[in-house]
């Protein structure tokens, strides 16, 4: 199994402003050897649901928080059933005890609480929002609309608290798509990189990693270069450049030593699968084999959660929260679709 990552410095052109992703960068070397695939291979449609999705460790490493589509009826055809009573954003202990559901809404994605836990930042129909999260349970009294144009995603805390970084994906005159950071009440928003995607901070320091494709002027995509900002000098700085077919490189983030990043890839006709890589861009190595979704999330210990997922597997299990090492071992199930009904 091979894989390349290439460093170096240079400029990139911009080939068009309506899709964020469209970036062309003429030093990258498209002559590289393909390395081999593992996994399952994508099974033909239908591709269903997964109940458990975008999980986020609390900073004391004592609960989860993440989406729950409670999914009570799946059909071979694809087709399937939702209890919209038993959908939101819910908490779980590390453990795996005491699950609640803390919002209620099929809208609510992407929960990230506060570093001092006492917030949480999400996405409600293509805004980014905070709440109080008082006694265990969201003030829905309290709610702070952050944006209100475009359509924005993955809200990340900063390490301090001081600031809420998120992309936005839709570009409306002058405000510009990629990263940007809002404090917590929403009187400061700032741009940071145009057609930037997946934002992270770094667990100590004011630099914030982020991803962007790479295509060439034909649009033909060669793979994604990560780069960081440093908030408090301004400076954008390319770090490292996947390439190969596993292209499609997702939701980094890092471990909370600064050490290691993981993320979400998918291989050509595989499954998206869990990788962890260091932070210097050596080490690559891929955590799980039976396919993945959602962007993985690292506790202080340095586990990680992540939803154990293969689209076309009609499977119960499919589709739940997992924990692991953060070198892929002791792979554990932490939730589970207790009472779905699979109709093959």
């Amino acid at each position: 199994m091979k894989r390349f990552i290439l460093n170096f410095i240079g400029f990139i052109i911009l080939v068009g402003l309506n899709a964020c992703t469209d970036i062309y960068d003429p030093l990258v070397d498209t002559e590289c050897e393909k390395r081999e695939n593992i996994g399952v291979p994508h099974l033909p449609y239908p591709s269903y649901p997964s109940p458990y999705q975008d999980p986020s460790w609390s900073s004391d490493g004592k609960s989860i928080v993440f989406y729950r589509m409670k999914v009570t009826r799946i059909s071979g055809a694809g087709s399937f059933f939702i209890d919209y009573d038993s959908t939101g954003i819910w908490m779980i202990n590390a453990d795996g005890s005491d699950m609640r559901l803390i919002l209620k809404g099929s809208g609510y994605r992407s929960p990230d609480l506060s570093p001092d836990g006492k917030w949480l930042a999400f996405k409600f129909g293509g805004q980014i929002y905070n709440a109080p999260f008082v006694n265990g349970q969201i003030d829905t009294t309290g709610f702070v609309q952050l944006t209100s144009v475009g359509s924005n995603h993955y809200p990340a805390w900063s390490h301090d608290g001081e600031w809420i970084a998120y992309a936005r994906s839709v570009c409306e005159g002058t405000r510009t798509c990629g990263v940007w950071i809002i404090n917590s009440n929403g009187e400061r928003n700032r741009f940071i990189a145009d057609y930037g995607m997946y934002p992270t901070w770094h667990p100590f320091k004011k630099e914030i990693l982020y991803n962007r494709r790479v295509v060439t002027e034909g649009g033909k995509v060669l793979g994604d270069s990560l780069w960081v900002f440093n908030v408090e000098s301004n400076e954008n700085m390319r770090f490292f450049f996947l390439t190969d077919e596993n292209y499609d490189n997702r939701h980094m983030t890092y471990s909370l030593d600064g050490e290691k990043i993981a993320f979400s890839s998918q291989p050509e006709e595989c499954p998206i699968q869990i990788w962890t890589i260091n932070s210097d861009g050596t080490n690559l190595k891929q955590l799980t084999h039976e396919g993945a979704s959602s962007e993985p999330s690292w506790s202080p210990d340095g586990r990680i959660v992540y939803v154990h997922y293969v689209s076309g597997k009609l499977d119960v299990n499919s589709g739940t929260l997992w924990v692991m090492d953060g070198d892929g071992g002791n792979q554990r199930q932490l939730t589970f679709n207790h009472g779905l009904i699979l109709d093959p």
